[in-house]
Parts: structure tokens; sequence; C-alpha cells
């Protein structure tokens, strides 16, 4: 079973839908998965979590029994707390094919525990410093997902630079036959044309700017609020879209052309 899980941090401004296929659709993947202003399609699982053991803990979950819109027949009591699939023909079986991790970023830095306000905060953030204190969480991650998984670090800025290239190589030789994605650029999401109608949680995906810079994108608020329905300006972020840096096993295979030194 292909499965694709986006997973938010809790404290990005987003929450989005346990059944995170496009519209809360019964049947996976539409033809097309970029096509659409108000989500990304392609993925089937949301998640929320608070730290990196969070999210370990909740991949190692859905090895164990998936949630109930992933069953054939979905029971009627809709809530993941309770249990769901755990038997033929949708038992997990396989692994996460496609992973997206959604933390707010610098260049060579992903907040997997919270924006800095601490210092205890500072040591669960993902960089090449702190990767020792997190191998263990990471290799959870890991095993928790199929050979040649792809893993997207949809955040702000994480990719960028020289420290973007560093993290990446060294998540690399961490996580071998994975291909890791992470952006140069500013994600942007607009919150209130990605609500769901009639929920309170969202459609996944993030948008691919050229903005290279935070403080740019905040000046620059009305432009892509006014081009959203654009998605040539603006893509839907993946490892195809302009401002994605790609590696797998050591070896960049894209660089963007939009990036700092």
């Amino acid at each position: 079973m292909s499965l694709a899980v986006w997973a938010n941090a809790e404290d990005v401004p987003t929450k989005v839908c346990t059944n995170a296929r496009l519209g809360g659709a019964p049947l996976p993947h539409p033809t097309d998965p970029d096509a659409k202003t108000h989500g990304q399609g392609g993925w089937d699982v949301g998640l929320r979590f608070a730290n990196i053991d969070h999210l370990a803990g909740q991949l190692d979950k859905l090895r164990i029994s998936l949630p109930p819109h992933m069953c054939p027949t979905p029971p009627s009591a809709g809530l993941w707390s309770l249990p769901g699939c755990t038997s033929a023909p949708c038992r997990p079986g396989e692994f996460v094919t496609r992973l997206a991790i959604v933390a707010h970023g610098l260049p060579g830095r992903i907040y997997l525990g919270g924006q800095p306000i601490s210092e205890e905060r500072e040591l669960m953030a993902l960089s090449v410093k702190n990767l020792g204190n997190l191998s263990s969480s990471l290799m959870r991650i890991y095993w928790g997902t199929e050979q040649r998984a792809t893993i997207l670090f949809m955040g702000c800025l994480a990719g960028q630079g020289k420290k973007g290239d560093d993290l990446l190589m060294a998540l690399s030789g961490l996580w071998p036959n994975r291909t890791i994605v992470a952006f140069t650029t500013v994600g942007y999401m607009l919150g209130h044309k990605m609500l769901r109608p009639n929920e309170t949680c969202m459609e996944p995906g993030m948008r691919d700017t050229e903005y290279l810079y935070s403080g740019s994108l905040e000046g620059q608020q009305d432009e892509p609020k006014s081009r959203w329905r654009d998605l040539e300006w603006m893509p839907w972020a993946s490892e195809s879209s302009p401002d994605a840096k790609v590696i797998l096993n050591g070896q960049f295979l894209r660089r963007p052309i939009r990036d700092n030194p």
C-alpha cells in the first residue's frame, strides 16, 4: 500500500484534516495533484506533531493501525483514537512512501520542536549540530518509510545556501535510499483559501514562492494573496517545483536557480 503523509508541527498555523485526500475524498490521489488552488492532492493522512519524538511515534502507529478513512468500509465512529484498520486488505503492510514534514525553518535548520524561544527548543531543532541528539528519532522516521520514499521538509528556507547543503548532505548520510527535499525560498499558505468547507481543518499543501527572505514576503503579502490562483507563478511545493533542492544517497539531483551562497 502506498501511503502519503502530511505532518504539521503544532506551532505552524495550519491544521490539516486527518483525511488529507483533497476534499476529504473516499478515494486516493487525483490524476493531477497540483491542478487545484484550494489544496494539493496526492496526500492520504494528515498528522500534527509536538516534536520529533511525537512524529516518530505517530508514524509507528500508522504501521499498526490506519485511520478509519483508509479502510474500505470506514467504521461509523470515525475518530482515530478508536481502533482503525487492523486487518487485510487495509493493514499497512508497506510503509510510508511519501512524507511531508511541515515546520518553521531557517537556512540549515528546521524547528521540529517549535520555534527557538528557549534553549530546550533550540536543541530540538534539526540541524547538523543537533543531528547526534536527534538520531534515534530520525532513524525511527527512516524505518517508518519505504525504500526510495520521498521525504519533504515543507518549510521556509531550510535548504538555502551552504547551510542547507550541509544539512541535506548529513541527512542523506543518515537516510540512505531516501530522496530528501528542502526549499531555498519562503513557503506560503493562505489559510482561508485552504479551509475545507464545513470543517475546521485545512487541505494539505504549501506554495513555492520566489522570496529568498521571510521579511521580503511579509512586505509583499498583497501580491501572493492576489495571485493565489496563478499556479504558474506560485506552484505547489514539491520535489519538482522551482525552488526545491533534492538529494539522494549523497548526490544532489536538483539545485534551484534561486539560492543564496
